[in-house]
């Protein structure tokens, strides 16, 4: 069963999200050869994404794999595009283990707050 996992992003800065991912069974994932993890930003549930990383192009496996860690980052010059300063968005995350096994792991709420230092 996914995990609920509601976030805060501040305009402007750069975002790393830690994400630890279990096995349903008190246990870690192996991420050891995992086919795709896949992270997503929308106005709504089920909307299209505005922002999207995946495995290799923003998200990170942390060493090592069976650990079940990953990075997912994001640069200023994205979360500063963020329409709507306070406004809150959707995201998830689903995985794809190395058996093929697609997983939504998480999903939340991702509320954007406004920066007032914007140098």
């Amino acid at each position: 069963m996914p995990l609920q996992a509601d976030i805060e992003i501040w305009s402007g800065n750069d975002v790393v999200l830690n994400a630890t991912i279990g096995d349903g069974a008190g246990g870690v994932k192996d991420l050891t050869g995992a086919l795709a993890i896949i992270w997503v930003l929308a106005k709504a549930e089920g909307g299209t994404p505005i922002l999207t990383r995946d495995l290799g192009a923003g998200i990170a496996v942390t060493a090592p794999a069976t650990l079940g860690k990953f990075v997912v980052t994001l640069t200023p010059t994205e979360t500063e595009a963020l329409v709507g300063k306070g406004k809150v968005y959707y995201h998830e995350c689903r995985v794809t283990d190395s058996a093929g096994k697609k997983s939504t792991v998480f999903w939340g709420s991702a509320t954007v707050r406004g920066n007032s230092i914007t140098t």
